[in-house]
């Protein structure tokens, strides 16, 4: 490429800008800055063989610096090729090209049309976000028809979307003008942009506020608020507008109005050869009531314009606005204005002939870039202005010579401008550009307020750390807008985390000017990566001015975590995450398949916003509802990593719990499903069941051997005591309170379980407490022991009958003698207790075994299992294995009896004088070691053993059989007292004839004796018979003494071999 060369005009002389010269620079905010410039420019290459042919038409910059082209392919004289021709220069210097046919683009919009001076085509080219190129267009030159459309195309050639956005402008001779301007944010693309235009025939402003096409929006472009800026009494054609997108959120648009005149002016272009001429003729009809208003009109994301204010008004006559350029100032000065002003009549203007366009941008570095563009012969000036009285030249060649376009240079985010330059000896097009910063304040944030941030740029942090920070010049407060973390992937940006500077995660410092920044444990979770922090303008405001201050923008502030860190193997996880309310109604309104592919779609989601590696996160397709929270519960699988290089499963569990407990505040809450996660409940792992329960679960075992504890010291005092009973019971009656909570709280989890449960346990309650009150009402009317107890202890009575309902077990606890009290000895009859004894079989499956069923259903069919069901379901286990091993041990003692019954030598079997009413029997075993006496109560069979070889002198019957066993009494309610040594053997007869003090006997007994030293003591009463029969052996001795009362008999018959008998009467 051949050197620049260009030819240098007399500049215009620009020194004296005042209202006696006519033109008037008003600054709304006094600079008082003064800017040294760098020398010297570069120029860019951007050509290659695909452009070749091709002629810069428009020039534009992204955010991030990326620089676009538009360029053009002439077809004639006053139009070009219809196709889209964009040149791309990317930041680090790679270079793409692109181009778009498009049928829905009328021809005459690639053609050239004449506004003041200007030739430019309708079609415009604005880089609304990065990787996107936005044009604006008319549909057609109707002016009937006309509107103005707007079509999105990719930097992949791809048309994304074409849409409208308002009616075309018609001037008065119903030419169809071109589209208006479009203003949006280089530095936030979650603030849309405006559409701003004029009514040619009535001076009315009108506007519109799109949405920005980007990944949250699925790159849609949607209205948002539209409406009319009317003309109140002002000029239709003397109106100029300007807009910038506000670092506090929204948009400013300002507008300038001459008022006073029927008709304003016309202007006639002077077409000097030696100079172009400012100066224009003006036919003033009515001159004496011209004042100029400029208003400026605040319009907010979504609520339209919130104010409405003059900000600048002069009364002089004769004035207008011929150039208003507003923006922001980056030093935190706050939003500002600058207008040039010119005196509406036929005056000779020296102080800047020539020209007639002129533009101001603010710096961000400071200052302000004044560009004054003479039209005849395309050269442009550049300045830079400090102070009212400090103007340097640019470092550009001044003058320069341009294509004639209408956009031939911009301003890049760090203060770089990029210019299109016409050689003007061989009308070559180059890019060129210039730092306009000033050597001393350049830095590294593109933000002159900030001094110094934590990690430096390009600097490594540590993995997961947990804060970051920046110190800004002066004192801030914190503001609305946000500090946001990216991790760059592919061409995409994950957001790892993003909140504003009010909310309780920024902090700061005593001084104010520095702010601490939280990190979650997730954002920085994987080593040796590339993250970027992006600071929205107005994040902080200065105190000073309380004006918002520009932030840091797009790959700017970047850092990288520390080098591989090996992280501890686990195996791999299931994970519970439950919906939101919102998620829940939206789930259950999904069919069967959509409801499975609904779980999928959310780990697929969460895969990539972890992010981690594909199949790490599966869905188990296994759900339920929580009825304590009315959610839905449902599982994943974290697997576990395939190598030691990749995130183990605790860490990415431990990462997912924190996205979704922060999920407003990451990418989650952007997803389409993964959104609907509860952040109140977060990611719980399944396997915590002993860490979330275990103070429970010691809590309930220790009560359990406490409960236990005390029962053995009840049995230490009294050895009558049940105990088996009294702990039988405790369980029964724990399990009955546990399953009526896990009912009403947790078998909703499970719906199918929920009616059996329910049924199950008011069944059985109904069934038993029936049972239970028939039972001692029967008692109570045929058993007078029995209803003398139920009179003295009737409030127990009643609370046991209740207790009944739950189980019918809590009948036996009334006859355990806990403690030796009255109050639970009370004489059953033996009927009664054989009831008692069906009954509790018939409860045993029909509700401890259908219980039992039902948890093992539960924690095989349920995801969220907590206390309630663990203890139920061990109640309800101890429940079986202790009705268990009642039977097995019936059942041997049952067989050692049988055994023992076959095997007896030289002992009377009173048994087969008596038949089935046999109650006890004793049998000596073998080598006559011990004897064994057996005891049925309630159908079942208890067995003790007393050795013969121990100090076993003298044995009450009770003191023999097994703990549990009862002595009965019979209905007659008649007495005994027994006292049975070694050997007794007990039968009952089958008249009514003798029962026992202490209940023993049912209808009448036997008692028969072999062995040593046997005492019988008897009372007999009215009309009763004591039948005592004894078999004695050698050297054994017999006592028997009765009491007779008058009028009775005693019988006493006894054989004796070789022994003597002595008989007392």
């Amino acid at each position: 490429m051949k050197p620049l060369q260009c030819k240098y005009a007399t500049p215009p002389d620009i020194t004296s800008l005042s209202l006696i010269s006519h033109i008037i620079f008003v600054t709304l905010l006094l600079i008082n800055l003064l800017v040294p410039l760098p020398q010297g420019y570069k120029i860019l290459e951007f050509q290659d063989s695909q452009t070749a042919n091709l002629t810069p038409y428009d020039i534009e910059t992204y955010g991030d610096g990326t620089i676009l082209i538009q360029l053009t392919s002439s077809y004639n004289l006053s139009c070009v090729e219809p196709v889209l021709y964009f040149r791309i220069i990317h930041p680090n210097g790679t270079r793409s090209s692109i181009s778009v046919r498009t049928s829905e683009i009328p021809s005459f919009n690639f053609c050239t049309i004449n506004i003041n001076g200007i030739f430019r085509y309708y079609i415009q080219a604005y880089p609304l976000a990065y990787g996107f190129i936005f044009i604006t267009y008319v549909n057609s030159s109707d002016s009937s028809t006309a509107a103005v459309y707007g079509l999105l195309t990719s930097f992949n050639e791809d048309v994304i979307s074409n849409t409208y956005l308002h009616e075309a402008s018609v001037d008065r001779n119903g030419v169809v003008q071109p589209p208006g301007s479009i203003y949006y944010s280089k530095y936030k693309d979650n603030v849309g942009f405006l559409y701003v235009g004029i009514q040619q025939n009535t001076g009315h402003i009108m506007w519109s506020h799109f949405t920005t096409p980007n990944l949250e929006n699925n790159f849609s472009i949607t209205l948002v608020k539209g409406d009319l800026i009317y003309n109140d009494g002002g000029s239709s054609v003397a109106v100029k507008f300007s807009g910038f997108p506000s670092f506090s959120g929204g948009f400013c648009l300002v507008v300038s109005r001459v008022y006073g005149r029927e008709q304003l002016y016309s202007i006639v272009s002077s077409n000097s050869s030696s100079s172009p001429n400012l100066s224009t003729n003006i036919t003033v009809e009515d001159p004496v009531d011209v004042r100029l208003k400029v208003t400026a009109s605040f319009i907010s994301n979504s609520a339209g314009i919130t104010t409405h204010s003059l900000i600048y008004s002069n009364p002089f006559p004769d004035l207008d606005v011929f150039m208003m350029s507003c923006n922001v100032d980056y030093g935190g000065g706050g939003n500002m204005c600058q207008l040039a002003i010119k005196l509406i009549q036929e005056i000779y203007a020296k102080e800047i002939t020539n020209a007639n366009d002129a533009q101001i941008n603010s710096l961000i570095y400071g200052g302000y870039l004044l560009t004054v563009r003479m039209l005849t012969i395309q050269y442009v000036y550049g300045y830079i202005l400090g102070s009212a009285d400090v103007i340097n030249n640019w470092t550009l060649p001044q003058p320069m010579l341009i294509p004639p376009n209408p956009h031939a240079f911009d301003l890049l985010p760090n203060d770089t401008i990029v210019s299109l330059v016409m050689n003007d000896t061989t009308n070559e097009i180059m890019l060129v550009s210039s730092d306009l910063t000033a050597q001393n304040s350049t830095g590294p944030y593109s933000n002159p307020q900030i001094n110094s941030t934590y990690p430096k740029v390009n600097a490594q942090i540590p993995l997961r750390a947990s804060r970051i920070n920046i110190t800004y010049q002066d004192p801030v407060s914190l503001s609305t807008q946000n500090v946001s973390i990216f991790r760059p992937i592919d061409e995409a940006d994950l957001l790892r985390q993003t909140y504003s500077g009010q909310s309780n995660l920024c902090e700061l410092s005593e001084d104010q000017r520095t702010v601490t920044i939280t990190v979650f444990d997730s954002t920085f979770n994987e080593p040796n990566t590339k993250y970027y922090v992006v600071i929205d303008p107005n994040f902080v405001v200065v105190n000073a001015s309380n004006e918002p201050l520009l932030g840091i923008p797009k790959g700017i502030w970047i850092m990288w975590t520390d080098e591989s860190v090996t992280e501890p193997h686990s195996d791999s996880l299931s994970i519970l995450l439950r919906l939101s309310p919102e998620g829940t109604r939206y789930f259950q309104n999904l069919s069967s398949t959509d409801q499975s592919t609904f779980f999928t779609s959310i780990c697929s989601e969460l895969t990539h916003i972890i992010p981690t590696e594909e199949d790490r996160l599966l869905s188990l397709n296994r759900y339920q509802y929580e009825t304590t929270s009315n959610k839905i519960i449902f599982a994943i699988l974290i697997t576990a990593a395939s190598n030691i290089s990749k995130g183990s499963s605790y860490y990415l569990s431990e990462d997912l719990n924190t996205m979704i407990i922060m999920k407003d505040f990451t990418a989650l809450s952007k997803t389409i499903n993964a959104s609907f996660l509860d952040a109140t409940y977060g990611a719980v792992r399944k396997d915590d069941l002993w860490n979330l329960y275990k103070d429970g679960i010691i809590g309930f075992a220790s009560g359990l051997a406490l409960f236990a504890l005390m029962l053995f010291i009840a049995r230490h005092k009294n050895n009558q005591v049940q105990n088996s009973v009294i702990f039988k019971f405790a369980l029964l009656l724990l399990s009955f309170c546990f399953n009526v909570i896990f009912i009403f709280t947790n078998s909703r989890d499970v719906q199918a379980l929920y009616i059996p449960s329910l049924s199950i346990i008011i069944i059985a309650f109904v069934l038993e407490g029936i049972s239970g009150t028939f039972l001692l009402i029967r008692d109570a009317n045929t058993n007078s022991q029995f209803h003398d107890w139920f009179q003295d202890h009737i409030f127990v009575v009643i609370i046991f009958t209740i207790f009944s309902g739950a189980d019918i077990y809590a009948l036996r606890v009334l006859s355990s003698r806990l403690y030796g009290l009255k109050v639970f000895s009370a004489p059953y009859s033996g009927k009664t207790l054989k009831y008692l004894l069906w009954i509790e079989i018939f409860s045993f499956f029909i509700k401890d075994l259908p219980q039992f069923i039902i948890q093992i259903l539960y924690i095989t069919w349920t995801l969220n299992y907590n206390i309630i069901p663990l203890i139920t379901l061990m109640i309800t286990s101890a429940i079986i294995l202790f009705n268990i091993i009642q039977v097995l041990y019936h059942l041997s003692v049952w067989c050692i009896r049988r055994k023992h019954q076959s095997s007896s030598v030289g002992v009377r079997n009173i048994a087969n004088d008596y038949n089935e009413h046999s109650k006890y029997s004793t049998t000596p075993s073998d080598n006559d070691k011990n004897y064994s006496v057996r005891y049925w109560t309630t159908g079942r069979e208890v067995e003790s053993v007393a050795r013969k070889d121990e100090d076993v002198r003298k044995i009450t019957y009770r003191d023999v059989v097994d703990e549990g066993a009862k002595l009965r009494e019979t209905s007659t309610g008649k007495m005994m007292i027994v006292q049975v040594g070694e050997g007794a053997n007990v039968k009952p007869l089958s008249s009514d004839v003798i029962t026992t003090k202490t209940p023993l006997l049912e209808d009448g007994a036997v008692i028969g004796t072999m062995g040593k030293k046997v005492s019988i003591e008897t009372t007999m009463v009215e009309g009763e018979e004591a039948i005592i029969e004894t078999t004695m052996v050698e050297g054994e001795e017999v006592t028997i003494e009765t009491t007779v009362m008058e009028g009775e008999e005693a019988t006493i018959e006894t054989t004796v071999e070789g022994e003597e008998t002595t008989i007392e009467r």
